[in-house]
């Protein structure tokens, strides 16, 4: 039976394209685009929100992460952005990635924001990634187990790297790195990924159940 033409005007549905657009890392990439040439332009946030920005700005924790307060500040933080960043693409989508973004990231900001003042950088996007990889994992590795040994795995593992970040905050509060920062991302990433794993989980369990 000969194929119908394609009269709609769209590009046809390519497989490669689908998965191209789907595990591209565009966030990432736009992240560290962005940032980089702020910085080499010597664009710093406070010409943008001012020197006092509210904490109810919207707009500003969700663009607080392109600002960095100098070269070496954003090749650090991309040095582990990049490479956690295009990781989560790959096991995820892009789509994942924007929302541990936009939701982790920019809660973390306004947190912060409200309890210590403005916050900078890109390192919290770094850090909700890594708490977003470490359930993400302990979910992909135990899509079999039950609910009970799920969450125990989960908690078990998560718990010693919030310790770890919880010890260094407390030790070097006062220093100019934001390092409750990086705990509360590393939590928000980590607890944002956890409520796809444990609904998906309970999904899967139900369709179990039902056949």
């Amino acid at each position: 039976m000969p194929r119908r033409p394609n009269l709609s005007g769209t590009l046809p549905d390519i497989p490669f394209l689908s998965l191209f657009k789907r595990k591209f890392p565009f966030t990432i990439l736009l992240i560290a685009g962005v940032g980089w040439v702020l910085v080499t332009n010597g664009v710093r946030i406070e010409e943008v929100f001012g020197p006092s920005p509210s904490p109810f700005n919207p707009l500003f924790h969700l663009s607080n992460q392109f600002f960095h307060a100098s070269l070496d500040h954003y090749r650090g933080n991309m040095l582990v952005l990049v490479p956690l960043g295009v990781v989560l693409t790959l096991l995820t989508s892009d789509k994942h990635v924007l929302a541990v973004v936009v939701g982790a990231d920019a809660l973390t900001s306004f947190v912060y924001h409200v309890g210590s003042g403005p916050v900078v950088g890109s390192s919290g996007v770094a850090f909700a990634i890594i708490g977003v990889l470490i359930v993400r994992t302990v979910g992909d590795a135990m899509q079999n187990a039950s609910m009970e040994w799920l969450l125990t795995i989960m908690v078990g593992l998560f718990l010693p790297f919030f310790l770890v970040l919880l010890v260094v905050a407390v030790a070097l509060q006062g220093a100019w790195v934001a390092h409750f920062g990086h705990l509360l991302a590393f939590c928000f990433g980590g607890m944002l990924a956890a409520a796809f794993v444990v609904v998906g989980h309970a999904s899967d369990d139900r369709l179990v159940l039902s056949w």
